[in-house]
């Protein structure tokens, strides 16, 4: 069984795929950054059969508190550790920000396939930054919506 871990900056919608793709709302979803200390972990099966571990990791941001982010980067380091890939998750209505470009540069150092879902709001305003989302480097990007489902079996 393979293990996948969202990463992604505070508030682009981690928790929200990952009670999406869990089916039920695990996961805290909150408007203040830094709300997820730890990460969450299921089990799920896909739309399409699979059966995998998901972890739901905090939100990094390598600004800020010291204490706090050396925290936040040790339980996100553990989640990868664990995992097979990971779905860097960006907020599509956002853009990508100098922080994704951060987040991206520190994900290849764990050389584990990555996944970049653009996703928040509808699934055409992510569809829309499907292609800036490309700008990050990694083969695999996906526009989806995790509040409302659009593209979740293609992710």
């Amino acid at each position: 069984m393979q293990t996948f871990v969202l990463i992604g900056r505070p508030n682009v919608g981690k928790s929200t795929l990952f009670n999406r793709l869990c089916g039920k709302r695990l996961a805290l979803v909150a408007d203040a950054p830094g709300t997820t200390r730890d990460y969450k972990e299921r089990l799920i099966e896909t739309p399409g059969g699979l059966h995998m571990r998901l972890l739901d990791a905090p939100g990094i941001d390598f600004q800020g508190d010291a204490l706090l982010r050396a925290e936040l980067l040790k339980v996100a380091e553990k989640a990868l550790g664990m995992a097979d890939g990971a779905v860097l998750v960006v907020d599509g209505a956002a853009g990508i920000t100098p922080l994704d470009i951060e987040l991206a540069r520190w994900l290849r150092r764990f050389s584990k396939p990555v996944i970049v879902a653009a996703t928040k709001g509808d699934l055409k305003a992510a569809k829309n930054a499907e292609e800036e989302a490309s700008r990050l480097g990694f083969p695999s990007v996906v526009a989806i919506s995790g509040r409302e489902g659009g593209n979740i079996n293609e992710l």
